[in-house]
């Protein structure tokens, strides 16, 4: 069994890891602090360029963008000082219907896997 790196999951574990690290920030600091700014510097890589992340679970692409945008937003990179988290506020916008849904109206892109 293969198990590939994806955005939700990696967002999870970073904004896990940014709560730890205000409870204990002495533990492992290097390490952590280290192991977020790789996995931040993944999620800006596999951003799509309309501003989406492809997500495993879930709602694909609505479900991954919402947790690297919590993820992001744990850096303090915000819709005012980020360019790639304001544009995945726009493309989730751009989604977004009357009725609330969204996943209906998502076009479909190819999963990028990196190894």
């Amino acid at each position: 069994m293969v198990e590939y790196s994806c955005s939700e999951c990696t967002s999870s574990v970073l904004t896990a890891l940014g709560l730890f690290k205000s409870y204990y920030p002495a533990y492992r600091r290097n390490e952590i602090e280290e192991t977020i700014e790789r996995g931040i510097e993944y999620l800006h890589k596999v951003q799509h360029p309309n501003g989406c992340w492809v997500g495993n679970w879930g709602i694909c692409f609505t479900y991954a963008t919402m947790f690297v945008l919590d993820c992001l937003a744990m850096k303090n990179e915000t819709y005012l000082n980020n360019e790639a988290v304001e544009k995945a506020c726009n493309f989730l916008v751009s989604k977004q219907r009357p009725d609330g849904e969204s996943y209906k109206v998502i076009q479909h892109y190819p999963v990028q896997r990196l190894f």
